[in-house]
């Protein structure tokens, strides 16, 4: 996971969405199915009716997305890692400030099997972000 299109490109792209999830196997395309199902089944059960309330205010710091936040799974290809991929493992989070109204994307990258370290450490990215309402 985690690596550029065949082409090239850089574009995103959405791993559910383009059935990615089927092509690594049988048993990670029904793993993200469940992981959708459980998703659909919780939603209206949260007690946060607007995650988005505050994002880009003064008061964000109300936000309830304002915080550092750890990934356990996404659709995005370009944060999608594995210890076989050829930049090797890593953890993706989010760092989200609901005042400045940015979200950066944080990739911490595992050491080396034998112990060194990656020759890149950390990657981020930080993009601005803007509530719908």
């Amino acid at each position: 996971g985690g690596e550029l299109e065949k082409n090239g490109s850089r574009a995103p792209r959405n791993l559910a969405s383009d059935g990615s999830f089927y092509a690594i196997s049988e048993a990670v395309g029904k793993a993200s199915d469940a992981v959708f199902a459980a998703i659909d089944a919780l939603e209206p059960l949260s007690p946060t009716r607007n995650p988005i309330k505050s994002l880009g205010t003064p008061q964000g710091e109300t936000c309830p997305l304002h915080g550092t936040w750890k990934l356990l799974f996404t659709t995005a290809a370009d944060a999608s890692f594995s210890a076989n991929s050829t930049r090797g493992d890593a953890q993706a989070s989010n760092v989200v400030d609901a005042v400045a109204g940015t979200v950066t994307n944080v990739i911490d990258f595992a050491p080396q099997a034998d112990g060194r370290p990656s020759s890149l450490e950390q990657l981020q990215v930080c993009i601005k972000a803007s509530a719908e309402e």
